[in-house]
């Protein structure tokens, strides 16, 4: 099941060595010397950018192929997931959820299925 997980289908994205290459020099370039020359900074900064958008890269594409994606409710707001719509949203153990984690991810799809047993206990307060 750990090749089904993010972390996994991330590490074995195609742009994933690219990534770690440069995250690499990164930390070589910030252990280098103690001298904070303006060059150098900048070049660590270029790198970071270039990071970003092939970790942006990446996300968008293991989203883009995904036909299930599992999480928390309250983790449904976890900026991988930002601007993301989902046709169906499935939330399990609803009975002991609580509204407001259900309203942060409901507002992210056009359909939503309660599941749980309506005899279980409240959620804890």
């Amino acid at each position: 099941m750990l090749s089904y997980t993010y972390e996994r289908q991330f590490e074995s994205h195609p742009e994933y060595p690219e990534l770690w290459k440069l995250r690499r020099t990164i930390r070589e370039m910030r252990g280098a010397g103690k001298c904070r020359s303006d060059t150098r900074l900048g070049k660590i900064t270029s790198l970071k950018e270039h990071c970003t958008e092939l970790e942006i890269i990446i996300h968008e594409s293991l989203f883009r192929q995904a036909r299930v994606v599992a999480s928390t409710l309250i983790g449904s707001n976890n900026r991988i997931l930002a601007g993301r719509h989902f046709s169906t949203l499935f939330i399990d153990e609803a009975g002991q959820a609580l509204e407001a984690a259900c309203w942060t991810a409901i507002r992210k799809a056009d359909r939503v299925i309660l599941a749980g047993d309506h005899l279980q206990l409240p959620p804890r307060r």
